[in-house]
C-alpha cells in the first residue's frame, strides 16, 4: 500500500508539461488497445467473423467508439490524479477525439460505407458523452 502512495507522490512532483505528456501516452496506449479489443468485439457481434465485407468499417468504428471512451476516462483520471481539473480537460480530449475520427472518416470516406459511418458517428457521439459524463466526478466544483 505505501509503494502505491510513493507512486503517487512521485507521479505529482512531475511538472505539469512533462506529466501531460506522460498521461497523454498512457491514456493512448489504453485507449487504443481497448479500442481494438472493442473492434475484434465488434466484428464478431456484426457477423461472427464471417467477413462479409463490412469488417473494417465495424472495426473502424469499434475501434473509434470504445478509444474515445477509454481514452477521454483515462486522461481526465490520470489529470486529476496529478492536479485539480476542470471540465474543460475531458471536454478538450473528446474534441481531440472526434477531431480524429472525422479525419479518419475523410480518409475512408466511400459511399457504400454511408449507413455504416452514419451509425458509427452515433456510437462514437454516444460513447464520447457517455465518457464526458463518467468523468464529471473527477472535475474540481469550486463552490459559486
Amino acid at each position: 500500500m505505501n509503494s502505491t502512495n510513493g507512486v503517487v507522490e512521485k507521479y505529482r512532483r512531475i511538472p505539469a508539461t512533462g506529466a501531460i505528456v506522460l498521461l497523454a501516452i498512457v491514456a493512448g496506449v489504453v485507449g487504443f488497445v481497448a479500442g481494438v479489443a472493442g473492434g475484434m468485439i465488434g466484428i464478431y457481434l456484426y457477423d461472427r467473423g464471417t467477413s462479409k465485407g463490412n469488417d473494417l468499417a465495424v472495426g473502424m468504428i469499434g475501434l473509434l467508439a470504445v478509444g474515445t471512451f477509454v481514452f477521454v476516462t483515462v486522461f481526465a483520471w490520470l489529470s486529476k490524479v496529478h492536479h485539480k481539473i476542470s471540465w474543460r480537460t475531458p471536454a478538450f480530449t473528446l474534441a481531440l477525439c472526434l477531431a480524429l475520427a472525422a479525419f479518419t472518416t475523410c480518409l475512408m470516406w466511400d459511399s457504400y460505407y454511408s449507413s455504416f459511418i452514419f451509425v458509427g458517428w452515433i456510437v462514437i457521439l454516444a460513447c464520447g458523452l457517455l465518457a464526458f459524463n463518467v468523468c464529471r466526478r473527477f472535475v474540481t466544483r469550486e463552490p459559486v
